[in-house]
C-alpha cells in the first residue's frame, strides 16, 4: 500500500518577509507526485464588536495588491497562485524544471480549461471562495461552524492550505519519480504570502433569510431570548416567506455575532442590539429555525416587537498568520519502473506596452515551441489577464501569418484559435465565461457578472530545428497595452 510522508522546508518559519521555501526530497524512493502537494500551514482571527466580545466569524483569504495600501481586489484565485516562481533540480539531472510566474499562468489556464462544475467542487479545498449560488451561502476554511445545537463554533488552529505540486510544475504531474535515480531533489517555491489578506466571508449580503416571527409576550416579564425563522410574510411587505428546508439554506451558526433590530408595540420597547447566538434549534418538519441569545430586555403580556430584522454583524478587524510550509509525497510501494517522464515547462518573457494603441514587436522563440500564449497581467491584481482595451491582433510566424486576418477579441475566430491551443497544450477549452469569479460580492448575479473578462492571445506553433520570430500585433483603444507577459511552452522529457 502507498504511503504518504510528511517533509518540513528547511526554513521553518514563512510569512510574508520570508517567502522563499524550500523542500528536499531524499533520495532512494519512488514517488507518486501527481498526488503529492506542498501544504501552507496558517491560522486566521478577528476581533469582534466591542459591544459583544469573543464572536466567531466565517473567514477566508481574498487577494491584495501591494504596494498601494489596501488596494485589495474581489478576484477569486486558486490556490497555486499563492506560489509565485518555482523551480525542481535533483542531484543527477541538474535543472529538471523551472516556472516563472506560476501563480499568472495557473490562475487563467484554469479559468480556460475547468468547468463551472469543477471549479465548485475545487471550493471545499480553496483558502479563496465564491458564494455558493445554491445555498446562498458562502464559508471559508478557517471556521468549523455548527448550524445546531449549543456547541459554540470555532476557528481552525493549524489550517493547511493545500497547492498540487502538479498545478506548479508539469513535471510533477509524473505517477513515478524515482529519486534513487534522480538523487536527492530540490523543490523551491516563492510565495505571494503578501499579496492575500484575511477577510469575512460570510456577510448580511450573503443574507437571504427572511425576517423572524413577531414577537408577543404571553405573560408579564417575559425575556425575549430567541427568535423564530418560520413560513409566513415578509414584514412590511406581501412577499411569501420560503420555509427553511435545509440547515444549509440558513446563514446562522453558534457563536456568530447578529445585530438585532424591531418595533415595540402595545407599549413594548425598540431593540436595537448585537447578540452572540448561544443556540439554535432546527425543525425539518416545520421548516424553520429558532435562534438563541442572551435577553433583549422583558416584555408584558401582549406587548409586541414586530418588523424585526436579524442582520450579519461585521467584524472589526481579521488578520492571518502563516507558520510553516511542508510537503506531503505519495510514495509508491509497488513501482512500474518508468524510466522516462514526458512534460512540457514554459519560457516566460515578459514586456510592457506603454499604453500605446498599436503595438507591434518581434519576440524570439526556441524552436521546439509548440505553443504561445499571451497574457495581459491587470494592474490591478498583476494576475488576471485583462485587458478590455484589446480589440484586434495578429501574429506571425518567421514573417509569415499565421491567420488570414486581423483577430477580433471574442469572434468566432478567436475561439476557434484559442480552442486550438489550449487542445494542443494537452487540455480543453471547457469555460467560455472566461471570468474568475468575484469572491466578495454576496449577491448570485455579481459573483461572475461584475468579474472582470479575460483576454488571451494564443496559437500552436510548428517546432523545427532553428530558432524561431514571433511577430506581435496588437490593436486596442483606451488606455492601450500595458503589461505583457508571453508563456512559451516547449517539450520536455527527462530520463532517469
Amino acid at each position: 500500500m502507498d504511503n504518504y510522508i510528511k517533509i518540513a522546508s528547511s526554513q521553518g518559519v514563512i510569512n510574508a518577509n520570508q517567502n522563499i521555501v524550500d523542500f528536499y526530497i531524499p533520495s532512494g524512493g519512488v514517488y507518486n507526485l501527481r498526488d503529492s502537494y506542498i501544504e501552507l500551514m496558517c491560522n486566521a482571527s478577528s476581533v469582534s464588536d466591542a459591544t459583544v466580545a469573543g464572536g466567531i466569524f466565517s473567514l477566508g483569504l481574498r487577494w491584495q495588491n501591494p504596494p498601494v495600501a489596501d488596494a485589495d481586489t474581489q478576484t477569486h484565485f486558486v490556490n497555486a497562485a499563492l506560489v509565485k516562481n518555482c523551480f525542481m533540480e535533483s542531484e543527477m539531472k541538474g535543472m529538471v524544471d523551472s516556472r516563472r510566474r506560476c501563480d499568472i499562468l495557473r490562475q487563467n489556464l484554469d479559468i480556460l480549461s475547468k468547468s463551472r462544475t469543477e471549479l465548485v467542487s475545487d471550493e471545499v479545498l480553496n483558502a479563496n471562495n465564491i458564494m455558493d449560488e445554491r445555498q446562498k451561502s458562502h464559508y471559508g476554511l478557517f471556521s468549523d461552524l455548527n448550524k445546531t445545537g449549543n456547541v459554540k463554533s470555532q476557528y481552525r488552529d493549524e489550517v493547511p492550505i493545500q497547492i498540487r505540486l502538479g498545478d506548479l510544475l508539469d513535471v510533477a504531474n509524473a505517477v513515478e519519480y524515482d529519486t534513487s535515480l534522480a538523487g536527492m531533489t530540490r523543490v523551491q517555491v516563492e510565495l505571494n504570502l503578501d499579496k492575500v489578506k484575511a477577510y469575512q466571508t460570510l456577510t448580511n449580503d450573503n443574507n437571504t433569510m427572511p425576517n423572524p416571527d413577531t414577537f408577543t409576550s404571553t405573560a408579564d416579564g417575559t425575556a425575549l431570548t430567541s427568535l423564530i425563522f418560520s413560513n409566513g410574510a415578509h414584514a412590511g411587505g406581501d412577499t411569501p416567506r420560503r420555509a427553511v428546508p435545509t440547515l444549509a439554506g440558513s446563514p446562522y451558526y453558534v457563536g456568530q455575532i447578529v445585530r438585532i433590530v424591531g418595533t415595540g408595540a402595545n407599549g413594548g420597547a425598540n431593540v436595537d442590539a448585537h447578540r452572540e447566538i448561544t443556540s439554535i434549534d432546527f425543525n425539518s418538519t416545520a421548516g424553520s429555525i429558532t435562534i438563541n441569545f442572551a435577553t433583549l430586555g422583558n416584555f408584558d403580556n401582549n406587548q409586541v416587537l414586530e418588523d424585526i430584522v436579524v442582520s450579519i454583524a461585521a467584524a472589526d478587524s481579521t488578520s492571518i498568520a502563516f507558520d510553516s510550509a511542508n510537503v506531503v509525497l505519495r510514495q509508491v510501494a509497488n513501482p512500474r519502473g518508468l524510466r522516462q517522464i514526458a512534460y512540457s515547462t514554459y519560457d516566460l518573457e515578459e514586456d510592457n506596452g506603454g499604453e500605446q494603441t498599436s503595438f507591434r514587436k518581434q519576440y524570439q522563440l526556441p524552436g521546439e515551441a509548440t505553443n504561445v500564449m499571451i497574457m495581459f497581467p491587470s494592474e490591478n491584481t498583476d494576475l488576471n489577464s485583462v485587458n478590455n482595451d484589446l480589440n484586434t491582433f495578429r501574429l506571425s510566424l518567421n514573417n509569415e501569418f499565421l491567420t488570414d486576418r486581423d483577430i477580433t477579441v471574442d469572434s468566432p475566430l478567436y475561439y476557434n484559435q484559442l480552442a486550438s491551443t489550449v487542445m494542443n497544450m494537452g487540455m480543453s477549452l471547457r469555460n467560455l465565461q472566461q471570468k474568475p469569479g468575484d469572491s466578495v460580492t454576496g449577491t448570485e448575479n455579481d459573483v461572475y457578472g461584475q468579474s472582470p473578462k479575460t483576454v488571451y492571445v494564443a496559437n500552436y506553433l510548428q517546432p523545427q530545428q532553428s530558432e524561431k520570430l514571433l511577430n506581435v500585433d496588437l490593436n486596442a483603444g483606451g488606455t492601450g497595452i500595458k503589461k505583457i507577459a508571453i508563456f512559451k511552452q516547449l517539450p520536455r522529457l527527462l530520463s532517469l
